[in-house]
């Protein structure tokens, strides 16, 4: 077996980073990206749900954690978090 992907890799790195440093939110971003890449959906949907609420206004945030619900089979969280996404970017 040759391991984990790349993106699993850069999950842990972050999440290491993130363990010890008070992070800004591109960081936490680049870290519950690098989850979902790695299709650690669970994991994505929970970290996303608490930077939603710690950063309502990260249209990033609110974008992923829909397309996470949708991967998860969790339609009405997804449209939810569609609307708090496209009322983040004014449409």
């Amino acid at each position: 077996m040759r391991g984990r992907c790349q993106r699993c890799k850069a999950a842990e790195s972050w999440e290491r980073y993130i363990s010890l440093a008070e992070p800004k939110e591109d960081i936490i971003i680049l870290y519950i990206r690098a989850l979902y890449e790695c299709g650690d959906l669970e994991k994505s949907k929970t970290e996303l749900e608490k930077f939603t609420m710690q950063y309502p206004d990260n249209c990033e945030g609110w974008l992923y954690l829909a397309n996470t619900y949708l991967k998860l089979k969790m339609k009405k969280e997804a449209i939810e978090a569609d609307k708090e996404y496209k009322k983040c970017v004014g449409e």
